[in-house]
């Protein structure tokens, strides 16, 4: 059986030390995530046994637990950003309230203004659901037909229960 020679063991990195190898540092003191980002353009870093967004992890590092209620907000509004400096707590209406005022943030509009709010089950919101739908259908025919099996099958499965 051979053996390796010359082996050296990796040192075993702290939560700090490995978040400290995950940004870079830009002009403006941001400390740009590197690693992998999620949809909404956060940084996503593995902490405390799950996965939560860099910006959050960043903040119990370097300042301290997050209170139950409260989000991490950035004074800076780089989603990127991990600098614990440019971050702080906030209730998520503040936050909303913060993003509107930097004009990040739009209210959107019922239907009748030419918007759609998926849920509502108004006229107008239906009809745009449905246009939706037909468009889908058309998009992706294997896809709906699956669709449709399974929606036929469900439907037969509550009048069998119903009998």
């Amino acid at each position: 059986m051979a053996t390796r020679k010359n082996y050296v063991r990796k040192p075993v990195l702290t939560k700090l030390e490995k978040f400290n190898q995950c940004y870079t540092i830009a002009e403006n003191g941001c400390w740009i995530w590197k690693e992998i980002a999620n949809d909404q353009r956060y940084g996503n870093f593995y902490f405390k046994g799950r996965l939560q967004s860099a910006h959050k992890a960043s903040y119990i590092l370097f300042i301290g637990e997050i209170e139950k209620g409260l989000v991490i907000c950035h004074k800076c509004d780089d989603g990127h950003c991990c600098n614990p400096f440019h971050l702080f707590k906030g209730a998520q209406k503040e936050n909303i309230n913060d993003a509107q005022n930097k004009g990040r943030f739009k209210i959107t509009e019922h239907p009748s203004r030419l918007t759609f709010k998926r849920g509502c089950r108004c006229d107008e919101c239906c009809e745009v659901e449905r246009a939706y739908q037909r468009e889908w259908f058309h998009k992706y025919p294997e896809k709906a037909k699956a669709k449709r099996r399974r929606q036929y099958l469900a439907s037969r499965a509550k009048k069998d229960l119903s009998l």
